[in-house]
């Protein structure tokens, strides 16, 4: 079953907190500058045929960070914290897990180019829409180092191009590879792309890959067969279980017009993974065994090659497109909106049948209120799918539709 609800894409405009100069002021000074920001957010079901129908309130996210510089020097850091969403909630706690989504330092040149070392994050595809759109499962981080240089189209238009390599290159790719953390020998991914804003029109591509390669773990003495398949007595060999990690390759791209009220925009998104198979080989060219079969010593699953593919199309704007605005307080808006996505699932082994074929098409429509940092969105989410995968209100998957409506709050500074 796919996800209907996405976290909210942070993007907030901070204010310079704290800004000083070391020892005397003169115009050779190094200026430091320390901006904090954050975000808050929770929502609702309000009603759900795939729940008992019963109010669910929950925090969903929690993020805060710091920007540093001072000169040419700069340093970043992003923490985020998942409150009680997902399958593992139960009725006193809820998964709240903790991450660092960000920690790094670089030097900001002159020149418009940005070395980073840490945990960097590179951007990704860009998507328009209400807040359960089904968007792109963008480049989350990558421990390693990345550059960005950036160009200038005049004004606020620019070009940028982003290279990053690491460890991993975070989700989706990096979730299948850190289950072998301890056993591979490398485990390396790289990113690259480009965005670029000019009048109005905004564009981004990044492509992602990570190669996964081969760790061979001894195993036990087994015994040697011989030609009619009796087992010796006397020869065994030493095994060893050749465990591969599957290949992953992730490109997200978008276009769009955004003006100052309103924006309309497409996205796509392609995540290919290879076949992972966990393989059993005997040594020393006796015999050779090779299958692609459960290994429940290292908590893995054989799997086909299979193909992910998301297209999605939306729109928002708000009332100062009609000249509305200033309701409760000078600057608030109405925000309204809707989206459609379709997200495509393919396990390239059985590609004829219909089991290789999982499709859900997602329709979302919604209007809200905004003021400063603050917004409050009430939608509604129609999901339909060509097989019976949405749940009833006793949890079994027995309907090919879906209709949630919920409401969501959020704080951004």
């Amino acid at each position: 079953m796919f996800s209907a609800r996405k976290i909210a894409l942070l993007a907030v405009v901070a204010v310079q907190a704290n800004a000083f100069a070391d020892g005397e002021k003169t115009d050779k000074e190094l200026q430091k500058s320390v901006i904090p920001y954050g975000l808050i957010q929770a929502y609702s079901n309000l009603a759900d045929t795939q729940s008992a129908g019963n109010p669910e309130f929950q925090l969903a996210n929690v993020r805060f960070g710091l920007k540093v510089s001072e000169g040419i020097t700069r340093a970043q850091f992003e923490t985020q914290i998942l409150g009680n969403v997902g399958p593992e909630i139960s009725a006193t706690n809820g998964i709240n897990g903790v991450s660092i989504r960000r920690a790094d330092v670089g030097l900001a040149l002159p020149s418009n180019t940005t070395f980073s070392l840490g945990r960097t994050r590179l951007g990704g595809a860009d998507a328009w829409g209400m807040d359960a759109t089904i968007t792109v499962d963008q480049f989350s981080w990558m421990d390693g180092a990345s550059v960005v240089q950036k160009l200038s189209l005049g004004g606020k238009d620019e070009l940028s191009l982003s290279l990053g390599l690491g460890n991993s290159m975070g989700f989706p790719g990096g979730r299948d590879s850190r289950v072998f953390g301890k056993t591979l020998k490398t485990d390396r991914g790289v990113i690259a792309g480009t965005r670029v804003s000019y009048q109005g029109v905004v564009a981004a591509a990044f492509f992602g890959m990570e190669k996964n390669q081969v760790q061979q773990e001894p195993g036990a003495s087994e015994p040697v067969f011989d030609a009619e398949g009796a087992k010796s007595t006397t020869t065994f060999v030493k095994t060893e279980r050749k465990i591969t990690a599957r290949d992953v390759s992730h490109f997200e791209g978008s276009l769009g017009y955004n003006r100052d009220n309103w924006a309309l925009g497409g996205w796509y998104q392609s995540i290919v993974r290879s076949k992972l198979n966990v393989v059993t080989s005997v040594s020393k060219g006796k015999f050779e065994t090779t299958a692609a079969v459960d290994e429940p010593k290292f908590a893995v699953k054989a799997s086909n090659k299979t193909t992910d593919v998301t297209l999605g199309l939306g729109f928002n704007g708000d009332s100062q497109l009609f000249g509305v605005g200033n309701l409760l307080q000078k600057g608030d808006l109405i925000t309204y909106g809707f989206s459609t996505s379709q997200v495509s699932k393919r396990d390239d082994s059985i590609a004829d049948s219909d089991e290789s074929k999982q499709d859900q098409t997602q329709f979302v429509i919604g209007a809200g209120y905004a003021a400063g940092g603050f917004q409050v969105e009430l939608g509604h989410e129609l999901s339909t799918a060509n097989d019976k995968v949405f749940t009833d209100k006793d949890g079994k998957s027995v309907n090919k539709s879906s209709n949630r409506t919920y409401l969501v709050g959020i704080y951004s500074f």
